[in-house]
């Protein structure tokens, strides 16, 4: 009986030493088939931003003047006080 249960015991290990193995060969695939794709230029090791995993609505906002000049480091770090109509208005919220 304990001879049994000594075969079992190896044949667990040995089975979760093949998964592992299987495992390991697979992120090494991965990293692989990564790799490549950085190397002939059509990848990247890092995502893109504004990469949205959860659904829903996606926005990117840029900044405008009113005046139709362009926007320096000064302005984007001043808070907005006026309560123009593009300040105030919102979009809605959508249901999860």
């Amino acid at each position: 009986m304990a001879e049994r249960r000594r075969t079992q015991d190896v044949a667990r290990k040995d089975n979760a030493k093949r998964t592992l193995m299987w495992l390991f060969a697979f992120i090494i695939m991965l990293t692989g088939a990564l790799g490549y794709g950085v190397w002939k230029k059509d990848a990247s090791w890092t995502p893109a931003l504004g990469l949205d995993l959860e659904g829903g609505f996606q926005f990117i906002l840029s900044p405008r003047s009113t005046d139709g000049g362009s926007v320096s480091q000064q302005q984007l770090r001043r808070p907005a006080t006026s309560s123009s109509s593009a300040s105030t208005r919102r979009a809605p919220l959508a249901p999860r």
